[in-house]
């Protein structure tokens, strides 16, 4: 009985397994619009998060002077 318990302790037990990750083909076109709101000086994308959807394949379209506000230059 003692053994069956055992064996059955093992079978439960998680089994660790190597997954090849890929990279999709899936892609996303995210655009930043200018904010219109007075007084209001925040992007929702820094260039460092653009930069970085960019690398993974993604597409990222901003409007002219969009971070002017949040002294982010178009460049």
């Amino acid at each position: 009985m003692e053994e069956q318990k055992a064996k059955f302790a093992e079978f439960l037990r998680p089994q660790e397994e190597m997954l090849e990750v890929t990279r999709q083909k899936n892609r996303l076109t995210i655009g930043v619009p200018k904010e219109t709101v007075r007084e209001e000086n925040r992007i929702p994308l820094v260039p460092d998060g653009v930069a970085l959807l960019a690398h993974h394949g993604h597409q990222v379209l901003i409007e002219s002077g969009a971070g002017e506000a949040a002294r982010f230059t178009d460049h």
